[in-house]
């Protein structure tokens, strides 16, 4: 089954699933209305707690064909998503996790840069799925990226208490 075919079937799923994802009349002329679609349909079935298929959505919507004419940011909020969905479907022990973790910061940092807040984010929940699969080391280097970036982005001038973050790591 084509890549085109199947984010169809699993995009009609979705939209079957949560009547409020329906997508809009734009999507088939526009390839940046029918990824957010898909976008969105991933988001609605990960909240829902259908990971699977929201991991399957999101990455028939990442596929090379299907990204053409797409913007940066919406590839990577659906890399995103997919990262999630793997991660809270208990998937985070598999290399292609940690391949969905490496595609979603590449595509977070093409999108807004290396020392964006959104980067960051990506970043802590990619160490996190990192530390969950054991692999400390690489998740110790990821949270204390991550954690460098927000502290580069804090307003001094913040009401958020400030907060000294150690990360460690036992083998």
């Amino acid at each position: 089954m084509g890549a085109g075919r199947l984010a169809a079937g699993f995009l009609a799923f979705a939209v079957a699933l949560t009547p409020s994802v329906r997508p809009r009349r734009a999507a088939a002329a526009s390839p940046n209305a029918a990824a957010a679609a898909a976008r969105d349909s991933v988001r609605a079935l990960s909240i829902r707690y259908a990971y699977g298929a929201a991991a399957s959505l999101a990455t028939a919507a990442l596929e090379p064909q299907a990204r053409k004419g797409v913007a940066d940011s919406i590839l990577a909020s659906i890399a995103e998503w997919r990262l999630q969905a793997l991660s809270r479907g208990g998937w985070y022990a598999r290399p292609e996790t940690w391949a969905a973790a490496d595609e979603a910061i590449r595509l977070k940092e093409r999108a807004f840069g290396r020392d964006h807040r959104e980067l960051a984010r990506t970043l802590a929940l990619a160490s996190t799925v990192h530390m969950l699969a054991g692999n400390g080391e690489q998740a110790e280097s990821l949270a204390q990226r991550s954690v460098t970036i927000y502290e580069r982005a804090a307003d001094p001038d913040s009401l958020l208490p400030r907060v000294n973050v150690s990360i460690k790591v036992s083998a």
